[in-house]
């Protein structure tokens, strides 16, 4: 078992090295360089807002914790065939998942690292916590984050009934150690998350006298993969990962703006399916909603005209692929329409699209810097940059390219 788990780790690595490398591309990587220092800077001044403990500090950092502990799942890497290739190697599966165990707390861990670290400042000053406070702060949510995983793997097994509310207990019991971590001392948050650490580990100790759940292993390890592929698909096309279609006849009114004429059948064909579609509408709205949020907290202009750049660019970028969202069907080819017709109608989508982003960032820009000189540079720059990437970029990524033939 030892050596399988090997192999699939391996070829699991792999795989996803692959999509990390089309993910973290250069306008990804630049843009949450500019996302994080902005969210820094804005933090930072935050903190010199306080300068003493307030009574919200300690309620606040509790459930940032107990949020990031719902990061990171149990990676088994099990496929549907293990229920029955698998099932006489069943005495030896526990290593199977130790070592699965092991793999998906490395991760975690790192956040839970980070996520201690970036609110150290803020505890350090609002909830008057010391250096040692703040280090068992930590090592509690790391021994709450393996207790976690090591409830998952005991929910493989057919145990007992309590398994069934697993994650209930689960965060219950950390919301408890972060409450006594908080309120009466860290090191007892530390006791506590230890005390139930150790009694999950003498649980495991137990699950060679039941059998192993097969069918939720392998249906509870493909919904990961596929929340995985899931965001990997927004990014670039992953093969099998479809998005879904929903009906959203409240929608219908903004659909109706465009009629559906003989020469604009693109036009209409592009709105409706970017209403009903859940990839690009999603992707949409995400963009929208945190470049909205982040110019609400930018502190400076130049920031905030970057920023807000930055993201309408991105989401002209990311609509682009939707041009050829329907080449596969083959009715689209029957339409009396010319190529330069379907980019007029996509050419207008992104326009109208863009311009609501647009809209909404001005009013954000507008309620945080009024109107002023730098309000003007920042809204005018960005509607030339609008204008320029439907006119100018937009055509010539889309223009089909000429294939040489030697």
């Amino acid at each position: 078992m030892t050596d399988l788990w090997s192999q699939r780790l391996a070829k699991h690595q792999r795989q996803q090295f692959k999509y990390l490398r089309l993910v973290f591309n250069d306008h990804f990587v630049i843009a949450l360089i500019f996302m994080l220092g902005g969210l820094g800077y804005a933090y930072s001044n935050a903190l010199k807002g306080l300068t003493h403990p307030v009574w919200w500090a300690k309620p606040l950092g509790l459930i940032v914790l107990l949020i990031v502990l719902g990061f990171g799942h149990l990676a088994t890497l099990v496929e549907e065939a293990d229920t029955v290739f698998l099932l006489p190697k069943e005495e030896s599966f526990p290593a199977y998942l130790e070592r699965a165990w092991r793999y998906s707390l490395l991760l975690p861990s790192i956040v839970m690292i980070f996520a201690v670290l970036a609110l150290a400042p803020f505890l350090w000053i609002g909830a008057g916590m010391t250096m040692w406070g703040l280090l068992f702060l930590g090592v509690t949510e790391l021994v709450l984050k393996a207790l976690n995983l090591k409830l998952a793997v005991l929910q493989r097994y057919q145990m007992a009934n309590w398994q069934q509310h697993t994650s209930w207990l689960f965060y219950g019991f950390s919301l408890l150690v972060l409450a006594a971590a908080f309120y009466i001392h860290p090191l007892v948050g530390v006791v506590l998350a230890v005390l139930g650490a150790v009694y999950a580990r003498m649980q495991q100790r137990q699950v060679g006298h039941f059998h192993l759940r097969w069918q939720y292993l392998a249906a509870t390890e493909k919904t990961r993969m596929f929340n995985l592929y899931r965001f990997y698909n927004l990014f670039t096309d992953v093969p099998g990962m479809g998005s879904r279609v929903k009906r959203r006849s409240y929608l219908d009114f903004i659909a109706n703006w465009v009629k559906p004429t003989h020469d604009d059948a693109y036009g209409y064909l592009f709105i409706r399916g970017f209403l009903r579609g859940t990839e690009y509408s999603g992707l949409y709205i995400r963009f929208v909603i945190l470049g909205s949020i982040i110019l609400y907290f930018s502190s400076q202009w130049v920031l905030a005209l970057i920023l807000f750049a930055l993201f309408l660019y991105m989401t002209g970028f990311q609509l682009l692929p939707f041009y050829h969202q329907y080449d596969g069907i083959i009715f689209t080819h029957l339409y009396p329409l010319s190529d330069q017709q379907k980019q007029r109608s996509f050419e207008r989508l992104v326009q109208w699209l863009m311009g609501v982003q647009w809209g909404i960032g001005a009013l954000v820009i507008l309620v945080v810097w009024k109107f002023t000189m730098p309000t003007a540079i920042i809204l005018i720059a960005t509607f030339v940059e609008v204008l320029a990437f439907v006119r100018i970029y937009t055509p010539q990524r889309l223009r089909p390219q000429k294939r040489i033939i030697r």
